[in-house]
């Protein structure tokens, strides 16, 4: 009766919304929460007037007179404007997904995050803190209340339609903000950002399946190295690391906090010196690499003390992420910025050997340690969901809710995973469970407060400075100044496991689960900051990075062994080079290019191919294709969906259940396939000869794209197949998704290209009936794109993949996409002239 209930109150709304639609109703339900732009509003907490200005993109310009009320105004700003998406993301990062709307996913979902712990991680992180940060995330949050206590009938939409469904009901109010809320998110890009113990496990995998003996034959095709010599790494060998002058588990569940993991979600960044650059000054770039989604997962804004002194010192402007105070992307009036993730391997697991409520560790028996952690949801559990045993439900009648109370176990190595997780549950199986160690929730850590040093830095010392509190997730910071340098600096706890090179195996590494028990494996420090690779004002005059290796083999620690292969740091270095010196003009063209790099290593293999019928229309593409993944182009088209059924027909019949987890389509698998088939004797192609694999593949693409497609080639373009949709976290899927997604549109770009905008092959092992579509649809996308000129800052331009608004009504909710995907730009305006001759409102908040 409950699930009749709910099915026809969702109904009615959807009713509702529809027929509004069609009347003023609709306007009046999504309109209801645009932002006050214009004119003067009391915001109690302020200590004086603060001024926003907003300019005709919708981004918001912040200018105050002190520091309290400069981060006051931008938590109340973002409030204006991403109010249901900093809601949305702090529950799931909480774990309190299913409070809004409980089905089986998100409760799998809430226990995962609550066995890892972001939020008390978060505490402890927050606890870590001085003063002076503490006071800035408070200052944050009272502006995000300051709002939210004014505008309590006048909320997003979302909170109407989500709260029917859950615990809160229609008259759903967000809880007052938090700095913990602010914290809390870092734990969410980490996990987002990471994934080694999913390598583990797919490694554990192969060898229970094949055998250690076949196992590591097999790995060494499927993983190989990172080939140095060929493609660059970001530090060059010889350099001297202490004396550099100063100055696989299925859990895509949670992708709908944070976006989707993995490899092949990265990121570009580079900086040139001016002895390289027409305007004779550094220029840098920079366009990070996350799940697509709608709003964007960025927020612009400019933070601008009035007048600039040592006790406020904010002049800064560029990328955060809603429900985050201060700037993580962009530069001030001195220096400038840019992030990709270096990927280095701060995760592991751990087989413990748990007896009652103790584990075993080098001959004893310790307690584990217990949490409690608790979650409430509407109604009674879903049919169908599987409880953990660590787990207890409650259900009260009379509020019609169920109360679940998860007791989450430790070891030393960190929280049991195997509790909650399937895969690792199997990985352990009857006798033994899983810890997961990950630097992020293991100790304290000052990610964020690092950005407020970033934002404030004039300089490489005092930038490093900032860099050196830093924690999860790393990243490849590029640097540059308006005094000629440039630099690049990577920070961040990377654990130094025990014997890495006398015995340690595994354990040095980190590439495959490990014993708990013996204490062979601990993690016994942390690379010292001042250890960590860096480079200031290269010879060469540029970094680039691009997720590669940042260091050779001569580095003496251990960092990753699972960089991103490097067919895109290859393609902007020899962009990079190939002119004398280059303008800002230049750059926009590097992060739009779209030559596909990996297929110059594979389409030579089909050049004394003979194909038959339909396929040989395939092979013609290709052969006429100029390497370009172009959104026209037919070349594109064929040799995309070659290059799935090539890896299909390579590696499924003798990987058999495990390709689901190998065959992603990114560059790992670009990189192994190009080394198999310079090896037309590997055993690989055993019971058939790697010629026929290709003339299997031609086949199977040209019947796959004459089925979806049509018989005529010239209707196969890449954009038929290849498109982006930017979908609602909360309501993308749901019979009122209409009003907040947008797409699909038409882009170019792939997997492993510069315009890094690619799909996931994983869909179709999920869904055997999956379409093209379905198959080659951008997962993935440049979130943001950044141009910083240092010879004149006000020259800077940007773009992000949506819009500044989060109103699905508002102007400015969807106006960055066409830009955005025709690789265009808006102003980052700096002078204040300038913001204010482009003004659309002018806002004044006071006390």
């Amino acid at each position: 009766m409950r699930f009749i209930r709910g099915v026809l109150a969702f109904l009615l709304i959807v009713i509702v919304l529809v027929a509004a639609v069609g009347g003023g109703g609709y306007l009046y339900l999504t309109r209801r929460a645009f932002p006050q732009t214009d004119g003067t509003v009391q915001a109690a907490g302020l200590a004086a007037p603060a001024t926003v200005i907003r300019d005709k993109n919708g981004i918001p310009h912040i200018y105050a007179a002190n520091i309290h009320d400069l981060f006051f105004a931008q938590g109340y700003v973002q409030a204006q404007d991403r109010l249901w998406q900093m809601e949305a993301n702090r529950r799931g990062v909480a774990g309190r997904t299913s409070e809004l709307q409980p089905s089986i996913d998100s409760l799998q979902q809430d226990k995962f995050v609550l066995t890892l712990g972001w939020r008390r991680a978060a505490q402890v992180d927050y606890n870590a803190l001085d003063d002076k940060d503490k006071a800035i995330l408070q200052a944050y949050a009272d502006g995000v209340n300051a709002f939210i206590a004014t505008q309590s009938g006048n909320l997003p939409i979302e909170f109407t339609i989500v709260g029917a469904f859950g615990s809160q009901g229609f008259n759903y109010k967000p809880e007052p903000w938090t700095p913990i809320d602010t914290l809390q998110w870092a734990k969410a890009m980490a996990w987002s950002l990471g994934g080694n113990w999913q390598s583990e496990l797919l490694r554990a995998e192969i060898l229970a399946k094949f055998g250690e003996d076949q196992g590591q034959a097999l790995l060494a095709d499927l993983v190989p190295p990172y080939d140095t010599q060929k493609m660059p790494v970001i530090v060059p060998p010889g350099v001297s690391w202490q004396n550099i002058p100063a100055g696989v588990a299925d859990l895509r569940v949670l992708d709908a906090i944070s976006g989707p993991r993995g490899q092949d979600i990265g990121s570009n960044d580079w900086t040139i010196a001016g002895s390289h650059t027409t305007t004779g000054k550094p220029i840098l770039a920079n366009d990070p690499h996350l799940g697509i989604q709608i709003p964007s997962i960025w927020y612009f804004n400019s933070l601008h003390c009035q007048p600039v002194t040592a006790d406020c010192p904010f002049d800064v402007t560029g990328a955060t992420f809603p429900g985050v105070a201060g700037v993580i992307i962009g530069h001030n009036a001195r220096i400038a910025w840019g992030v990709t993730n270096t990927g280095p391997d701060v995760q592991d697991l751990f087989l413990e050997k748990i007896t009652g409520n103790q584990y075993e560790y080098q001959g004893q028996q310790l307690d584990l340690t217990t949490v409690p952690a608790t979650l409430k949801i509407k109604g009674k559990v879903p049919d169908g969901y599987q409880a953990s045993p660590n787990e207890t439900d409650n259900y009260d009648a009379a509020s019609d809710t169920t109360t679940i109370a998860l007791n989450v176990r430790y070891t030393r190595h960190g929280p049991l995973i195997s509790d909650v997780e399937t895969n690792t549950a199997k990985l352990a199986g009857d006798k033994l469970a899983v810890a997961f160690s990950w630097t992020a929730i293991n100790a304290p850590e000052k990610t964020l407060a690092a950005f407020t040093g970033i934002d404030t830095a004039n300089n490489w010392a005092e930038f490093r400075a900032a860099l050196s509190s830093y924690g999860t997730p790393s990243q490849n910071f590029v640097y540059a100044d308006v005094d000629g340098n440039i630099g690049y600096q990577m920070p961040g706890r990377i654990p130094i496991r025990a014997n890495p090179a006398t015995g340690g195996g595994a354990g040095g590494t980190g590439e495959l689960p490990v014993p708990g028990w013996t204490g062979e494996y601990e993690w016994t420090g942390y690379i010292p900051f001042d250890e960590l690779p860096r480079s200031y004002n290269p010879a060469q005059g540029f970094i680039a990075t691009a997720n590669n290796a940042v260091v050779g083999p001569d580095y003496k620690y251990f960092i990753s062994a699972e960089w991103d292969r490097g067919y895109r740091v290859r393609r902007i270095v020899d962009l990079i080079t190939a002119k004398d010196k280059l303008s800002p003009d230049d750059i926009a063209a590097i992060q739009g290019d779209n030559v596909n790099l990996s297929a110059k290593e594979i389409v030579p293999y089909l050049s004394n191919i003979t194909a038959a019928g339909d396929a040989q229309k395939v092979l013609d593409a290709i052969k006429s294709w100029d390497f370009h993944d172009q959104r026209d182009s037919v070349g594109a088209a064929a040799y995309e969906v070659f290059w799935y059924y090539l890896l299909r027909n390579t590696f499924d019949a003798r990987l058999g259940d495990v390709a689901a987890d190998y065959v992603t389509g990114g560059d790992l698998n670009r990189q192994a396939l190009a080394l198999l088939l310079a090896k037309p004797d590997s055993t690989w192609w055993s019971g058939t000869s790697r010629d026929d694999v290709l003339k299997k593949s031609l086949a199977d693409a040209a019947q796959r794209l004459i089925d979806e497609l049509g018989s005529e080639p010239a209707k196969w373009t890449w954009s038929q197949i290849h498109t982006g949709t930017f979908k609602s976290q909360a309501l993308g899927g749901s019979p009122v998704g209409f009003i907040f997604n947008r797409g699909p549109v038409m882009v170019d770009g792939g997997s492993a290209i510069v315009n890094n905008t690619g799909g996931s092959f994983s869909v179709a092992y999920d869904n055997p009936k999956a379409r093209l579509t379905d198959i080659f649809t951008e997962r993935s996308v440049p979130s943001l794109r950044q141009i910083v000129d240092m010879s004149n800052l006000n020259a800077s331009r940007y773009i992000h993949t949506t819009g500044q608004s989060g109103l699905p009504t508002d102007p400015h909710y969807d106006d960055m996409i066409d830009p955005w995907r025709n690789i265009k730009y808006l102003p980052m305006w700096w002078d204040i002239k300038d913001i204010k001759a482009n003004a659309e409102g002018t806002l004044t908040l006071t006390p």
